[in-house]
């Protein structure tokens, strides 16, 4: 791997890894077995009562929490057979994961358009938020699935927990519970040369000492399209998105370290010239290490100190003769200081500081024996910003309120402040009502300000002001131990959204460039929208979930010569009706998502329907667990497309489902 300093070497020794410590840990891991079957046997009411840590720095369960948060737990992973986690949280209410001309999996929550970089909803892996230093945008897929535990998206404003990047949402993928010693393998096989190769372990290494290692490999199935790009040009484009990544945890006391690494290569679908660009692949890789410490003060208080560095890059051929290619290299340095303390039984208080700091290390074209084309002025950019936050919590009998502030100095846009009022009552035990009122602030990230490439038609803008929102929400939950819902219907207000306006250029020397895609602050915009979650679990073994949700806006932001607005891309219905039943060791599942029409930049983007089936069979074979898995993605070959929002020059849609894949795996627990 080009820049990826422990790479391919990793796989190589993760077969030994694998023989190895499956014999050593066998006996162990056979307790980590009935563990599992116990999480898997928990009803829906013992499900929500999971603590979870997206929207506190404390751990609180989903049904008490002041937020609007989705989870999605390794039961739901394993009965639909989710591939990967866009395609698991792409199920939830108000989330939806697409595709651009150029980049691959953009996080969407309630109908925040992002730009070609998915840098409105913040990922974080265990607790620790993970995000490029250049263009600020994260990979939702660095993680493979299989090292999942659970899932955790926040909805809505979230900047006051985590700044900047965390516009609309946030994510929060927390990996298996290193707990428990076992080792689990996978291997995935599919049509159009689909392959994926998985292993993690867990185990101790001394006395409070624990450790957790999980190694990925996925190929994914070549499916090819036609595709016509800006200047009417057509051609065959190869579809794809491959992942190897590693992930390494160790435990030691009031210690964790916490270390990534990734690389992803996808085609795009580019531009004009198409046959210079088109096709890929795109190269991201990087690599993040987090060191936390944590310490108890008293039997009520704890205090927290995170350090966080994340390195990345991103490099493709920008001709197909490969002559001449793209690097953009960048790494950012995160420091969290925190402390929360229950002050009384009905009162407690969290504060916290961060600091952060963010460079662009390489923003430069080279050509193929690797010398020094062309320069940007973007290499060598750095923006940093600090921040004290804190919140008040306040329980009184069925009442329970949540203030919370964040002040944030940036040293190029000085002041933000950003608060958040959450209201929670207590209908009974197992009914709860939220009122919610927050704010959120993104700064612009280096790219969008510093960015100049006139012969790409994209022009970044040193006169950008940050991204606000306000937003305001009603919640309502109940639970019993076999069914669950979550209804919330909210009203926001945008304002400052960066997006790309096409115009003319003046430049420095008073030339003027034509038709330029230019970063641009929008217009005050409104979006309002309601989402249901419900689930079902019956006795017998049947199963059930929906999610729906209905969103829409105004166009309060339309600008520019084709008047394009953010909610004009936006389809407002979405839903997703899950079907699952078990026999014994054999679980039958089906998901059924539904989008509907918008518009797009040149014509209509049609309504689609897509139908996932997954069969799964589980047995016990000399003392290991074998499950056989079979799922068949997009049964009926639907054409699902997004309107092509971004450049808005002649091609209307680009494909985020097309084609049907079957795979089966195999997955063995030591």
């Amino acid at each position: 791997m080009h820049g990826f300093f422990f790479g391919r070497a990793i796989y190589n020794i993760a077969p030994i890894l694998f023989i190895c410590t499956s014999c050593c840990y066998a006996k162990a891991c056979l307790s980590q077995q009935a563990s599992d079957d116990n999480l898997f046997s928990l009803s829906l009411e013992q499900l929500l009562a999971i603590p979870i840590t997206v929207a506190s720095t404390q751990p609180e369960s989903l049904f008490d929490t002041g937020s609007t948060v989705s989870v999605i737990t390794a039961k739901d992973i394993r009965t639909y057979g989710y591939q990967s986690i866009s395609d698991a949280i792409s199920k939830l209410a108000g989330v939806e994961v697409i595709h651009t001309y150029f980049q691959k999996n953009l996080t969407t929550i309630r109908g925040v358009l992002q730009d070609n970089y998915a840098n409105k909803v913040l990922v974080m892996i265990n607790d620790v938020p993970s995000w490029d230093g250049t263009y600020s945008d994260n990979k939702l897929n660095r993680i493979n699935i299989r090292d999942v535990e659970r899932i955790e998206v926040l909805k809505g404003p979230s900047s006051v927990l985590y700044g900047t990047n965390a516009y609309s949402g946030a994510i929060n993928i927390k990996l298996k519970d290193q707990r428990t010693a076992y080792a689990n393998a996978n291997l995935q096989l599919g049509n159009h040369s689909h392959h994926v190769l998985n292993y993690s372990q867990s185990f101790d290494v001394f006395e409070q000492s624990k450790f957790f290692l999980a190694l990925s490999k996925k190929h994914q199935g070549r499916q090819q399209r036609d595709f016509t790009a800006e200047n009417q040009e057509t051609a065959r484009v190869t579809d794809f998105i491959d992942n190897d990544n590693i992930s390494v945890v160790l435990t030691h006391g009031k210690h964790k370290v916490l270390a990534n690494a990734y690389e992803i290569d996808e085609n795009f679908f580019a531009f004009v010239p198409f046959f210079s660009r088109a096709g890929g692949p795109l190269k991201n890789e990087g690599y993040m290490f987090s060191y936390g410490y944590e310490n108890e003060l008293g039997a009520q208080g704890k205090l927290n100190y995170l350090f966080a560095y994340d390195r990345t890059e991103k490099s493709y051929y920008r001709f197909a003769d490969k002559r001449e290619s793209s690097s953009r290299k960048s790494r950012r340095i995160h420091h969290q200081l925190s402390f929360n303390k229950l002050l009384t039984d009905s009162y407690s208080l969290e504060l916290g500081v961060d600091y952060d700091t963010r460079r662009s290390l390489d923003f430069s074209n080279y050509d193929f024996a690797g010398n020094f084309i062309l320069g940007q002025n973007i290499t060598g950019r750095s923006l940093s910003s600090y921040a004290f936050w804190s919140q008040l919590g306040v329980n009184h009998s069925k009442h329970h309120w949540l203030f919370g502030v964040r002040n944030t100095e940036n040293e190029l846009f000085g002041t933000n402040l950003s608060g958040r009022l959450s209201y929670r009552y207590d209908l009974s035990a197992k009914q709860r009502i939220k009122f919610i009122a927050a704010q959120s602030y993104r700064s612009p990230s280096i790219f969008e300000l510093f960015f100049i490439d006139i012969g790409a038609g994209v022009h970044g803008n040193r006169e950008l002001n940050p991204e606000t929102s306000d937003s305001f929400e009603i919640s309502y939950l109940s639970v019993a131990p076999n069914w669950s819902l979550q209804a919330t219907a909210y009203y926001a207000f945008y304002d400052n959204k960066i997006f790309r306006r096409i115009g003319d250029l003046i430049l420095e020397d008073g030339t003027v460039a034509p038709n330029v895609n230019i970063y641009n602050n929008g217009e005050e915009f409104t979006g309002y929208g309601v989402e249901i979650e419900t689930r079902y679990q019956s006795r017998n073994n049947w199963g059930a979930m929906l999610s729906a949700n209905y969103l829409d806006g105004d166009d309060g932001d339309k600008a520019g010569r084709d008047e394009h607005y953010n909610f004009k891309f936006v389809p407002n219905y979405y839903f997703s009706l899950g079907l699952n039943k078990s026999w014994h060791n054999v679980t039958l599942a089906a998901m059924l998502s539904y989008r509907s029409s918008s518009s797009g930049p040149e014509s209509p983007i049609s309504s689609s329907i897509t139908l996932d089936i997954n069969a799964s069979y589980t047995q016990d074979l000399a003392g290991y667990q074998l499950s056989h898995n079979v799922k068949v993605n997009n049964l009926t070959k639907e054409q699902v497309n997004m309107a092509e929002y971004v450049r808005r020059r002649g091609v209307s849609q680009v494909p985020i489902t097309h084609g049907r894949s079957i795979s089966y795996q195999l997955s063995i627990l030591f």
